[in-house]
C-alpha cells in the first residue's frame, strides 16, 4: 500500500527495518476509500502526545490523514504539527510553512518560512513542548 514506491525509497524512515505489505487487508474495505496511512513523527510523554506530520513540495494532506489528525487530537493531550517543505527533499532549512493544532486549540495556528527559520521554530516549539510535559501530567 505504499502509494509512491520511489518517494519511499529515496526517504527511507529512521530505523527502517524493512517493507511489509498490508494489501492482504485490502478486502476488507470494500466498497470504501479506506487506506492505511503512516505518521512521520510520534513521541509520547506523561500522556501527551506530539505527531509531526511531513509534505514535501508544499503537497496538500490528503483528506484521509487530515481526518484521521483531527480525530486523534480530539482524544485530548495531543498536539498536531504539519510541516511544509519547498523541495521535494525533506531539508531542514526547506520547511516554508508549519501548522500547530494544539491540545486546547480547534484551529490549526499557521505559520510562514519562505526566507528560512521554519528548523529554528520547530526546534523552539518541540523544546517548549518537552519541557512542559516533563513538568505536567494529562489525565483523562
Amino acid at each position: 500500500m505504499i502509494k509512491n514506491n520511489e518517494n519511499f525509497n529515496s526517504n527511507l524512515p529512521t530505523g527502517f527495518d524493512g517493507k511489509f505489505d498490508w494489501d492482504f487487508l485490502l478486502p476488507i474495505f470494500n466498497g470504501s476509500k479506506i487506506t492505511p496511512t503512516d505518521i512521520d513523527f510520534m513521541l509520547e510523554r506523561n500522556d501527551f502526545f506530539l505527531v509531526i506530520e511531513t509534505k514535501s513540495n508544499l503537497a496538500d494532506i490528503p483528506m484521509g490523514q487530515r481526518i484521521l489528525l483531527r480525530a486523534l487530537h480530539r482524544r485530548g493531550g495531543i498536539t498536531i504539527m504539519n510541516v511544509f517543505y519547498k523541495g521535494n527533499e525533506k531539508n531542514p532549512e526547506d520547511i516554508e510553512i508549519v501548522q500547530i493544532l494544539k491540545p486546547e486549540k480547534t484551529e490549526y495556528e499557521s505559520y510562514s518560512f519562505p526566507n528560512g527559520g521554519g528548523d529554528k521554530f520547530i526546534y523552539e516549539f518541540v523544546s517548549q513542548w518537552w519541557n512542559y510535559v516533563n513538568n505536567n501530567e494529562y489525565f483523562l
